[in-house]
């Protein structure tokens, strides 16, 4: 069903050299619609200078960019909760911290960013990581964020797995971020589709902005599932 469903390409980060040749691979040879990242590589954020390469290219292609997360280290544990509950959307925040700071957002405004589960932590804290740009002089932070680092925040775009079944988190995106920029995601197989879909049938949003975050948002980024 070539005309529902499409696919991103894994690169093998942190070999930019290698992660080069799979992205020509992926999106001249195989067209594919996308890129799919993990948050972190060897312990690294996708920010890290030795990745400016990849993203340099991917900002070329315009590329779409899915950004799911990972254990980027070793938590405490904290019996009867599995540590990817907590630390997954810490590191989504971490990334995306990462890519800002690091100038990435900034220097490559044509990647179309995704990140998962409504942002992380990114909606709740965005006022404590936003702070950091105070220790950044005026011609820096231009140069890191054109937009400033709420403004590259909120042109990126968001699934809400997982987060759709948490009012307060919805609060938080919702506040943070527009609609416009907002999908559904399922987390499938871990999370469950029918739950994900009931609760945003219950968001309290014209049925205009319900019909984007379902369908119409992506279609814009992935123009051929609208044929």
């Amino acid at each position: 069903f070539p005309g529902r469903f499409g696919m991103f390409a894994a690169i093998p980060l942190p070999d930019a050299e290698g992660s080069l040749r799979e992205i020509a691979f992926a999106l001249d040879t195989l067209k594919l619609d996308g890129i799919g990242l993990l948050t972190s590589y060897a312990g690294k954020p996708l920010g890290d200078p030795s990745f400016a390469a990849v993203f340099d290219e991917l900002n070329r292609r315009k590329v779409a960019v899915f950004v799911h997360p990972t254990m980027s280290c070793c938590g405490m544990s904290i019996p009867n909760i599995n540590p990817p509950a907590i630390d997954f959307s810490t590191d989504t925040t971490r990334c995306m911290a990462s890519l800002a700071f690091s100038g990435t957002f900034g220097r490559c405004p044509d990647i179309k960013f995704i990140f998962s589960h409504g942002g992380g932590t990114m909606p709740m804290i965005v006022q404590r990581v936003g702070a950091g740009t105070r220790k950044l002089k005026p011609d820096e932070l231009a140069k890191l964020m054109p937009n400033g680092f709420v403004g590259e925040l909120k042109r990126q775009y968001y699934d809400i797995a997982s987060v759709a079944m948490n009012p307060g988190g919805m609060a938080a995106v919702f506040k943070l971020f527009p609609t416009t920029q907002l999908f559904y995601g399922s987390d499938a197989p871990f999370g469950s589709t029918t739950r994900i879909a009931g609760a945003l049938a219950k968001f309290d949003l014209p049925e205009a902005e319900i019909r984007a975050i379902r369908r119409e948002n992506a279609l814009r980024l992935f123009p051929r599932f609208a044929a």
